[in-house]
């Protein structure tokens, strides 16, 4: 109020305050300043005068933390250039001391949120590594445990305090004691500090739990100073496993044990699958024959050709191919085995070419075929005998015919051409008659 403003006026001069702020600005000026600057520490600013025409009331800033400086004129006669200068040094000292002040602030509330946010991150470390399906330990160099997380609980059914102080050694099986020295020998290794290996542990109940670790040497870390092991059970995936590869091993028992061919290809001609009959024909094994083509085996150029040319027949149609018989050489022996087939497509109709592949199932029919030609030869001799005596009888100058009698009839079974031509009837009308006699 002007009565209050008017009573802390003083004769001696004005004083200039300034403070800085965010909320509102005031004015003041005599005994009131001078009870604000009992309060501020003291900046070592010289006390200068000025004329009172110059002087001016003082602008105040209000905030929760808040710097001030003065500068208290008096008029001293002479002193203008004097007073002015050093006003301008004030102002200079409090925009230092201003920009002192935001600096070490600025860096208080940079502390302030690397502490809250480490106090945060501390606070959800454990949370995390409580439900994590990973078990977390840290080793000494020695590998005596010194730290256990708590997963550890539900995956082998310790406390994590039981396992403070015990060796790892003790934990895993006798037979895979050296497959843990070695993965942390590994891991002390400056170029591979990171190592993995499986072995068995034992759970508190006393199974064997088949686990996967992943150890990493953090020995010269000087917040950890220790070779930290992350591990994770396998024991379900590994029975899986192991049922699979005894389905495996019964179906190539099977396939192997089969006569006919069973294979798989691709488009290139590359066998994908292929049973040991397919296998030994070309003189080979099954693991050699494997993304081999038929080429790489098979010294028969026209059976190569027709065999990939089918396969793309089926692969591009997508419909089952049946072939009756296909020749395959024998690449031991030079024998031609002769198989029935059947191809199957091996893919969709959205599928690209070069993805698809068939289906083959090849029924050895060699013996098959081997009779069938056998009886060709035959029946040609046959032929060949029963020209040759035709030519025979069609020589002689006489009637020659071949009667099969029955008890009330006879069938004429042959007449040569000299008969049929002597008698003037047809082949058809001796032989189609039975009582022609």
């Amino acid at each position: 109020p002007a009565h209050e403003r008017e009573r802390l006026r003083t004769d001696g001069g004005d004083l200039d305050l300034a403070v800085r702020g965010d909320v509102h600005r005031d004015r003041l000026d005599g005994h009131r300043v001078q009870r604000l600057l009992q309060h501020l520490p003291a900046t070592g600013l010289p006390l200068t005068s000025r004329p009172p025409a110059r002087a001016r009331p003082c602008v105040v800033t209000r905030r929760e933390t808040w710097i001030a400086t003065a500068c208290r004129t008096r008029r001293v006669p002479g002193a203008a250039g004097h007073g002015i200068s050093t006003v301008l040094l004030g102002v200079f000292a409090t925009t230092a001391l201003v920009a002192i002040r935001q600096i070490i602030a600025s860096r208080e509330n940079t502390r302030l949120l690397a502490e809250n946010a480490t106090r945060q991150s501390e606070e959800r470390f454990p949370s995390l590594i409580q439900h994590a399906c990973d078990v977390m330990t840290i080793l000494d160099a020695d590998t005596t445990i010194h730290y256990q997380s708590p997963a550890v609980a539900h995956v082998f059914g310790y406390e994590p305090e039981q396992l403070f102080g015990k060796k790892l050694i003790e934990l895993v099986h006798p037979e895979d004691v050296v497959k843990v020295t070695d993965c942390l020998a590994r891991a002390a290794q400056a170029h591979a500090p990171t190592a993995t290996a499986e072995w068995r542990l034992r759970h508190r109940e006393g199974a064997w739990l088949t686990v996967e670790n992943i150890a990493t040497n953090l020995l010269t870390d000087p917040t950890i100073r220790g070779i930290v092991i992350n591990t994770r059970d396998i024991s379900e995936r590994k029975q899986v496993e192991a049922t699979l590869n005894e389905q495996r091993a019964f179906l190539r028992k099977v396939v192997d044990t089969d006569p006919n061919l069973i294979f798989v290809k691709d488009w290139h001609g590359r066998y994908t699958f292929v049973n040991k009959t397919l296998a030994d024909i070309y003189g080979t094994t099954v693991e050699n024959l494997l993304g081999k083509c038929d080429a790489d085996f098979n010294s028969h150029p026209e059976e190569v050709e027709y065999f990939l040319q089918a396969d793309r027949e089926v692969m591009e149609s997508l419909q089952k191919k049946f072939i009756p018989e296909e020749p395959l050489t024998d690449t031991r022996t030079g024998e031609i085995y002769w198989f029935q087939t059947i191809k199957l497509p091996l893919a969709n109709a959205q599928a690209e070419l070069e993805s698809r592949q068939i289906l083959g199932v090849g029924s050895d029919i060699t013996e098959r075929k081997r009779v069938e030609l056998e009886r060709a030869k035959l029946l040609a001799q046959i032929e060949a005998q029963r020209q040759r005596l035709n030519n025979i009888v069609a020589s002689v100058p006489g009637s020659v015919w071949e009667v099969r009698h029955h008890p009330d009839s006879a069938h004429l079974n042959y007449v040569s051409e000299y008969t049929r031509k002597m008698m003037g009837y047809d082949l058809e009308d001796w032989t189609s008659n039975p009582n022609f006699w």
